[in-house]
């Protein structure tokens, strides 16, 4: 339920996006006109990282041998779909608002649910998870700046 409440809003912020700034070629598409989906590959790579980030939390309540390893497969995965998106998008001309507006917001979401759940398990206590909540908090102001700037 909130993941579709997720998407629907982030799809809304980009027709806003798109009709806010005056381009000649029509919402959706790329560079060239062709029109894009949301279900292009490199958006659905970067769909699947937001989608991954539960099963890597949902690993560290699990009370199994391979719990650990769980959370380590789905994390390496989920960084290894960060780079192949943004390669894909840019290789086959795949570009699109609704990538770059969820890619680097997939990327903070990753990163903040690993260290905190690092921290909340005690795996990262003291001095590391100081830094932890101020790389955490940094994230957050970085991404509200740019959203700021951007309009």
């Amino acid at each position: 339920l909130w993941f579709s409440a997720f998407l629907s809003a982030l799809l809304n912020y980009e027709s806003k996006l798109m009709s806010a700034k005056a381009i000649s070629k029509k919402p959706g598409s790329n560079q060239r006109g062709v029109p894009i989906s949301y279900t292009s590959l490199p958006n659905l790579l970067t769909i699947s990282r937001v989608a991954a980030i539960p099963i890597f939390v949902g690993s560290f309540f699990l009370n199994s041998p391979f719990s650990e390893y769980v959370g380590l497969v789905t994390f390496v995965l989920a960084s290894i779909t960060d780079f192949f998106d943004g390669y894909l998008a840019r290789a086959w001309n795949q570009q699109s608002a609704f990538g770059r507006v969820l890619d680097p917001l997939a990327d903070k979401l990753l990163i903040s649910s690993a260290l905190l759940m690092l921290v909340s398990c005690g795996r990262i206590s003291g001095y590391s998870a100081v830094a932890a909540v101020i790389i955490t908090c940094r994230e957050v102001l970085v991404s509200g700046l740019r959203e700021f700037l951007s309009e």
